[in-house]
């Protein structure tokens, strides 16, 4: 799926469970968060906020499905900006950390 895209996958990774401290480590360490489109996410789209995590969100039609792209758009920075005006796709983006 991913190797078709061009990434390597070896760098797409889907987590499993993790506790509270170990779950915080691991955000702080990615590249870059998916969030999903049905039910975006919260908790962990917060924390990736925090650990300024680039986070790829698009708004869908429900309350639970907007919150992702709500607190990603909240948090932007000029250098993130292009992400919104392009609906979402990171294209030639610099990371603000």
């Amino acid at each position: 799926m991913v190797a078709a895209r061009g990434i390597a996958p070896h760098r797409f990774v889907m987590a499993g469970y993790a506790d509270s401290a170990e779950h915080r480590e691991r955000i702080a360490l990615i590249d870059l968060l998916l969030d999903s489109t049905a039910y975006t996410m919260h908790s962990t789209g917060a924390e990736g906020v925090w650990a300024a995590t680039p986070i790829v969100s698009m708004p869908g039609p429900g309350f639970a499905a907007r919150v992702g792209y709500s607190m990603n758009a909240a948090a932007v920075t000029p250098a993130w900006d292009q992400v919104h005006r392009c609906g979402g796709v990171v294209q030639g983006a610099t990371t603000p950390r």
